[in-house]
């Protein structure tokens, strides 16, 4: 089992350059654009934010009342805040068969989100794919095939597979992180629950 200290040394000092202050920054601009997404579903459509995000009607509703200052307090530099939930398998055999020009495209609202999200992981899977699957919480085989596979493969997964996310943390620190009360514990709390399920994950 992973320690808290252990835990913590990683969030305080990873270990590979791939964590530059670029890479930083990209990592939070694309969290921040999910919990946007996040929030504005939960304003319009309430039920669909709790069932694409697998989240309860009062997180969904405590979202929806958030102010840009919280979001921005919600959103990590290091550990997406996100889940991917489309299937690995069906990805890495995308990224892995011959371009096939006569895919149906399903041209997603938020494909451009989407398409940001996968180069973000294949940017960094390329400089270390184990910081890559810690960052993103996915499996090295993901994290291998993003690493290696063409530009226009990766810019075409938007339109071609339907993207879902699920939380990485608990939705108690999600609550805690949009209530006044220590936002920075609160955050704390959040990454430590997002290393404790990744490591889960990658020993199971």
């Amino acid at each position: 089992m992973l320690k808290n200290s252990n835990i913590t040394i990683a969030i305080q000092k990873p270990r590979s350059n791939a964590f530059n202050q670029a890479v930083k920054n990209s990592i939070y601009k694309l969290d921040l654009a999910v919990w946007n997404f996040l929030k504005n579903l939960a304003c319009q459509q309430p039920e669909l934010a709790a069932c694409q995000f697998q989240i309860t009607p009062e997180t969904v509703e405590q979202l929806a009342q958030a102010n840009e200052e919280k979001l921005h307090e919600l959103a990590s530099g290091v550990l997406f805040s996100f889940q991917l939930c489309a299937p690995e398998e069906e990805i890495i055999g995308f990224l892995k068969n011959p371009y096939d020009s006569n895919l149906q495209q399903i041209s997603p609202t938020n494909a451009e989100l989407y398409g940001t999200y996968w180069f973000a992981i294949s940017s960094i899977a390329a400089s270390d794919v184990d910081i890559a699957c810690l960052c993103f919480g996915i499996s090295q085989e993901l994290a291998k095939t993003m690493a290696q596979a063409a530009a226009i493969q990766i810019s075409r997964l938007a339109n071609i597979i339907p993207l879902q996310f699920s939380l990485r943390c608990s939705e108690q620190s999600v609550l805690d992180c949009l209530s006044n009360n220590n936002i920075a514990n609160a955050f704390i709390e959040k990454q430590i629950t997002i290393l404790k399920n990744t490591w889960h994950d990658r020993i199971r």
